[in-house]
Parts: C-alpha cells; sequence; structure tokens
C-alpha cells in the first residue's frame, strides 16, 4: 500500500506539473509564419501544437497511472469517466481532417482527463494538498510575469511602437489606416498583466482563483502566534494578485472573486449558514455557473445602449451565434477550431467581433461537439452535486512531509523555468531572464507557505481551499476563456478536480479497462504529437532562408525576397496533402502567403490552386476569404479576362460564408465595376454602407476614412451613366 501511495503523489505531481508548464509558456498555433520570416530576428517565442500535444500526451499518460492505482487503492468512478470520454467521438471526426481542431480538441481532453484523475487522486489529502500547492506557486509566478508586463515591459512597448509605429504594423501586413491597425494599437495601449496566456480576463481568473485559495489558508489553518510569519505571507500574495485582478479592470474577473469570497465567508460562518454552505458548496458552484449565464441572457434581454454596457451583450450576440451552430450542426457541432468560422455565418448582424470561442466553457462545448459537449456538463456535475457517503478524508501525514512537497515543487518548477529559458532565449535580455528566475524563486516560497500552512490546518482544509479557488473558476469560465484558452484550461479543470468528488463504486479487475484505454489514448496522442513536430520542424526548415535574408546587415534587394519567397512557397506548396487529408490552416497560409505576393501571374495562380484545394476540403469563411483575396490579387496582375471572373465568383462565395462582411461587399462592387456591371456594384455598395452601419458598437471595426471614400467613388462611378 505505501508503494501505492507514494505512486500516487507522484502522479499528482506530474498532473499539477505540467499544468503549471502549460500556465508558464506560451502556446500559439503558429510559431513560423505568424508574421512574415524577413521582417523579424526570431520565431515566436513560444511552443506550438506538436509540444501542446506532447505535453497532452504525458498528461493523459500520468492521469492513466493515477487511476490504475487509484483502481487498486479505492476504486474508479465509471460514470465520471465514461463522461470525460464520450466527446472524444467528435474530437476524432474533425480531428482526423484538420490539424487545429486535432490540437484543440486534445488539449480540451487532456484538460478534463488530469481533472477526472485527480478528483480519484484527491481522495487522500496530502494529494490534493500537494497539488494546491503547485498550482498556487504556479499563479504566483505568473503573477511576477504579470507585474513586470504592466510596469515595466507595456511603457518600454508602447515607446517602441510610437518610434517604429510603421514597420511594427508593417510585419503585420497591416496599413497604418487600417482597421485591424487601428484595433491593434487601442489593445497594445492598454497595460495588462497577461502572463504567458495572453488574454487579461482569463489570467485575471486564475489570480482571482489564487487569492481566494491563499485566503482560504489563511482562515482555515493555525492562526498562533508562532504562524504569524506563514500568516503575513499568505495574506500578501493574496493581496498582489487581488490588486493584479484590479489593475487588469476586467468586471468579471472582479465579480467572480468577489463570489469566491462570499463562498469563504459562506464556509467560514460558524452556525446554520456555515453548515449549509458546507453541505451545498458543490451546488452553489453550480449555480452560479447558471447565474452566470442567466445574466448574459437577460443583458440580451435589455436595450443595446443599456448603461453603456458591452461586455455581456457581446456574449449575448456570442451566445445567439452558438445557438446557430447547434441548429446547424446538432449532432458533431462545428469542430473544437471551428467556432470563429461558424460565426460568421450565425452571428447577429449588428456584433463587431470575431470570436474563436463562445467565452463561454458550456456554450463552446455545445457548439463545437455538438450533442456530445452535454458529457462534460455533466463532469462538472458529477464532480460537484454528489458527495460520496463514508468518503474518508485520511492518510494526514506528519508536518515531514512538507519537505518532501518542497523537493517535488523545485523539481517542478526548475524544469519549467528552464524550458522557458530555453524556448524564449531568443528574445530574452538579461532582465528578463532574471525576473523568471525570480517568478520560479516566488513560487517555490508560495508553495513552501501552503505546505506549511497545510500541515497546520485539518483534513478538510484543502477541500475548502479548492472549492473557494473553483468557485471563481467556474463562475467566470462561463463569460470568459478559462476552458478554451490553451495555456489556462489544464490548470482551471485542475482547481475543479481537486474541489470535486470521484465515487469509488469498481476495484474489479475489469475496471482495469479504464486505465488501459486512457493509457492507448495517450500513446495516440503521443503519436500525433510527434508526427505534427516533424511537420512543424519541416515548416520551420522553410522559414530559416527569410529569416536569414532579413538578418542580412544589408538590405536585400526585390530580387533576393521574391527568391526566397518562390523557394518557400514551392517548399510549403510540396508539404499540401490532398483534399481530404489532414489540413494544416497555418501551414495553407504560410504558403498561399508567400506565393501570393509574387508578380508572375503563374506563381499566384499556384497560391489560388492551394487555397482552392484547402477550400475543397474545408469550406468555411477562412478558407473562402482566403481564396478570393488570392483571385484578387491574381486579377491585379493578370490581362486575361477571365481571372476577373474567376474573382467575382469567388468573392460572391466569401460572401455566402460571411454574408455580414461589408468589406467583402466593397471589394465584389469593386470587380462588378470593373467587368461593366454597374447595376449589380451598386447594390453591393449600399449593402456595404447597410452593414458598415450595423458595426457602430464598435466604430474602429467600420470603415476608415479611405474606405468610406472608396466607396463613395465606386458610388458615382456606378451611378453615371
Amino acid at each position: 500500500m505505501t508503494s501505492l501511495k507514494e505512486g500516487s503523489r507522484i502522479c499528482t505531481v506530474l498532473i499539477a506539473g505540467i499544468a503549471v508548464a502549460r500556465l508558464m509558456l506560451a502556446i500559439v498555433p503558429d510559431r513560423f509564419f505568424d508574421v512574415d520570416p524577413i521582417s523579424v530576428p526570431f520565431f515566436f517565442a513560444g511552443i506550438g501544437p506538436s509540444l501542446s500535444v506532447l505535453l497532452d500526451g504525458l498528461l493523459v499518460l500520468a492521469s492513466a497511472v493515477g487511476l490504475e492505482l487509484e483502481r487498486r487503492r479505492r476504486g474508479l468512478d465509471p460514470w465520471l469517466l465514461l463522461l470525460v470520454m464520450l466527446p472524444l467521438v467528435p474530437i476524432a471526426w474533425h480531428g482526423m481532417r484538420n490539424v487545429p481542431d486535432f490540437w484543440r480538441g486534445m488539449d480540451w481532453f487532456a484538460a478534463i482527463m488530469s481533472a477526472a484523475a485527480l478528483a480519484h487522486l484527491a481522495r487522500c489529502v496530502r494529494c490534493r494538498e500537494l497539488a494546491l500547492a503547485l498550482l498556487i506557486g504556479g499563479i504566483a509566478a505568473t503573477a511576477v510575469r504579470g507585474g513586470w508586463q504592466f510596469f515595466v515591459e507595456h511603457p518600454e512597448t508602447v515607446r517602441h511602437f510610437e518610434e517604429h509605429r510603421e514597420e511594427v504594423l508593417g510585419m503585420q501586413g497591416w496599413s497604418v489606416d487600417s482597421t485591424a491597425a487601428q484595433v491593434y494599437e487601442r489593445r497594445l495601449r492598454q497595460p495588462e498583466a497577461t502572463g504567458w496566456i495572453g488574454f487579461s480576463n482569463v489570467t485575471s481568473g486564475l489570480y482571482g482563483a489564487g487569492a481566494m485559495a491563499l485566503l482560504g489558508l489563511l482562515i482555515f489553518s493555525s492562526h498562533g502566534r508562532e504562524h504569524r510569519g506563514t500568516q503575513l505571507g499568505l495574506l500578501g500574495f493574496a493581496a498582489v494578485l487581488i490588486g493584479l485582478v484590479i489593475l487588469n479592470g476586467s468586471k468579471g474577473a472582479i465579480a467572480a472573486t468577489g463570489l469566491g469570497l462570499l463562498m469563504l465567508v459562506g464556509l467560514r460562518w460558524r452556525g446554520g449558514i456555515g453548515d449549509w454552505f458546507g453541505r451545498n458548496a458543490g451546488r452553489v458552484v453550480i449555480g452560479l455557473a447558471l447565474l452566470a449565464i442567466i445574466a448574459v441572457v437577460a443583458r440580451g434581454m435589455l436595450p443595446v445602449g443599456f448603461a453603456g454596457e458591452k461586455s455581456l451583450l457581446f456574449r449575448w450576440h456570442y451566445l445567439q451565434g452558438a445557438a446557430g451552430m447547434v441548429l446547424e450542426e446538432p449532432l458533431l457541432g462545428v469542430g473544437p477550431d471551428g467556432f470563429q468560422d461558424a460565426f460568421e455565418r450565425t452571428r447577429p448582424a449588428d456584433n463587431p467581433e470575431s470570436p474563436a470561442s463562445a467565452h463561454s466553457a458550456w456554450i463552446d462545448w455545445l457548439a463545437s461537439l455538438g450533442a456530445w459537449g452535454a458529457a462534460w456538463i455533466g463532469v462538472m456535475g458529477l464532480l460537484f452535486l454528489r458527495r460520496e457517503e463514508g468518503t474518508k478524508e485520511e492518510e494526514v501525514e506528519s508536518p515531514g512531509s512538507v519537505r518532501a512537497g518542497l523537493l517535488a515543487g523545485l523539481a517542478s518548477y526548475s524544469i519549467i523555468v528552464a524550458m522557458q529559458l530555453v524556448v524564449e532565449w531568443p528574445v530574452l535580455d538579461e532582465m528578463g531572464a532574471v525576473m523568471r528566475l525570480v517568478g520560479g524563486l516566488v513560487a517555490v516560497c508560495v508553495l513552501l507557505l501552503v505546505l506549511d500552512a497545510f500541515s497546520r490546518g485539518f483534513p478538510r482544509a484543502g477541500w475548502y481551499v479548492a472549492i473557494s479557488a473553483a468557485v471563481v473558476i467556474v463562475a467566470q469560465g462561463q463569460i470568459e476563456m478559462l476552458f478554451w484558452q490553451p495555456g489556462s484550461m489544464v490548470i482551471a479543470w485542475a482547481f475543479l478536480g481537486l474541489a470535486g468528488t470521484a465515487v469509488a463504486r469498481s476495484r474489479s479487475t475489469a475496471a482495469v479497462g479504464w486505465p488501459l484505454g486512457v493509457g492507448a489514448i495517450a500513446v495516440v496522442m503521443l503519436i500525433g504529437g510527434s508526427l505534427l513536430l516533424l511537420r512543424e520542424s519541416a515548416v520551420r526548415r522553410v522559414a530559416m532562408p527569410l529569416q536569414q535574408l532579413g538578418m542580412k546587415s544589408s538590405s536585400p534587394t526585390m530580387a533576393e525576397i521574391e527568391e526566397a519567397r518562390w523557394n518557400a512557397g514551392k517548399a510549403l506548396a510540396n508539404q499540401m496533402p490532398e483534399a481530404g487529408g489532414w489540413w494544416d490552416g497555418p501551414k495553407v497560409k504560410a504558403a498561399t502567403s508567400q506565393l501570393g505576393s509574387l508578380p508572375d501571374p503563374k506563381d499566384r495562380q499556384h497560391a489560388l490552386d492551394i487555397a482552392d484545394d484547402w477550400f475543397a476540403a474545408r469550406p468555411g469563411a477562412g478558407s473562402s476569404s482566403l481564396r478570393a483575396s488570392l483571385a484578387r490579387g491574381l486579377h491585379m496582375v493578370s490581362e486575361d479576362p477571365a481571372t476577373l471572373r474567376q474573382a467575382i465568383e469567388m468573392t460572391g462565395t466569401a460572401i455566402e460564408f460571411r454574408p455580414l462582411d461589408p468589406l467583402l461587399r466593397l471589394r465584389l462592387a469593386e470587380l462588378l465595376l470593373a467587368d461593366g456591371l454597374k447595376t449589380e456594384a451598386l447594390q453591393e455598395i449600399n449593402e456595404a454602407e447597410r452593414l458598415n452601419a450595423n458595426l457602430g458598437l464598435d466604430p474602429l471595426v467600420q470603415f476608415t476614412p479611405a474606405q468610406q471614400k472608396r466607396l463613395e467613388e465606386l458610388r458615382a462611378t456606378a451611378q453615371s451613366s
């Protein structure tokens, strides 16, 4: 039994450690062609889908081992595991055809499977406490990065942008007065403590959860004078995290943190109220999730301009768009990476945004996975709406376990900081490297404080701490992307697993099928991640010559640039699958961006052929818009009248997938006028003007002055005799 106990702790450390590693590493869909490699001297300082899926595979493998150990010790919860596994059906369906769907689907599955494993492992008090200590330490390290961003990096970034504005925007392919540039600049000028996630609202939710966990420890651990140092440390770090939530200004995170505080007060209350909260804490968590969705719906019922509030109003729009997706694809959904594409067809006319997520965990699963997504809502229900009668909060070891926990923390954070330095080294200066080392040290200090407080608390203190953090996660997870963003989803689910319950129902030999099945899935994920790594390595080899050309001491000639782009485009094109194969949208965009920028019509036609194959395999807003853009570019350099008719046809098809995009209508009007179709062009001009007026909720995404001037010029031409 001792070996099983130690094995459970090792699995707990592995799961929590990978959760923290994902939190402290930037994860992006395209490391090499997110911006033009010629324009930057380094690739994106993060990890791509391949390493993300490999981490997922390790996470699921650790979960499988943990489940087998728990099967032998106390038994497994088959209903919980069944609900976790069911959405693999739509994930496999979409993932076999599209790389981003496979990547995001594996992220989602690994996160929720790790929560199920932690729910089993957390039946051991010390496993729960050790996992919580590692997670809270990771959030503290992220806070160090967040504070550095807010007070040091942001002012420096704004200063650099103001000095090199055109150059920075040009790296993204944007003109200074474009809508994309204006939106980018607006966001750039907002000081935010985002950590490695990139979304301040998401990071703020984790800051709030960490703060409530620390305050919970302060409340539910010993209050003797000899423990004053630990108490002050817990209070100080909690104050820092709450301060970052306030500095980020996320209204949802502030409200969710307030709900977590109410949960703490309710649990600490003596007498009837405290007893009620203790018995019904899980129901409160689920109730608050429902309340968040009800608040979104209620906002949708109010006038559009009510109190100048737009945040919940936009989430009401996302909810409406998701409802349209459910009606379109009720069985298998639109795919883990399909929300943004599908939203272009289903969004309300006055919504000015193009979100990649519904900003609500439950709605995301239903829209992306269809009816199967309801299973994961059921997982939350099982975790929080039941408690096993007679569960023993056992194995409360001596304070010596603090020493073992500290060693586990030192090993985990050392590995994570080393990974950061390797991944981010090209963009790190000396102070950036020091800041990451300091973050690791802070994480260790917080872990030590947490473990020390747990050693002086009572057995259920860990559950009280976990449930208070889970309130923040679940409440904000219905209005933000905590369960969608690759860096936050595992740690968010980890808190839920540690706060939830796994009911022991089966220890039989037959139950070994569950850990074996999970292990088999982990092997598939590791193989898939390895295949992705090979594909990414091939893309990196293509991007390297472009980057080296941009790093030359002398400016490259136009001939050198065109040759490098031709070579890159051809190399990427040779990696394209046949229609219906495992398509990779970022790679398609990289290939077409290189070939489509060349002056030779044959090269642009090749780019269009690639996009056309992608559209045939993955028809949608993204593929149709790319195809239409390349067709218009081909027409610009070709004297063949057939290219004009082709551009008109493909732009019209793109409008079918993006019927509310005013700019596409304007582009179609230009083409129709070039073909002498003035009446049809005037109709598109008027429709473009109407659709543009609908976007008044965000004036920055409406037509720029240059675009508005162009619209009037086209109208005058269309109306001329």
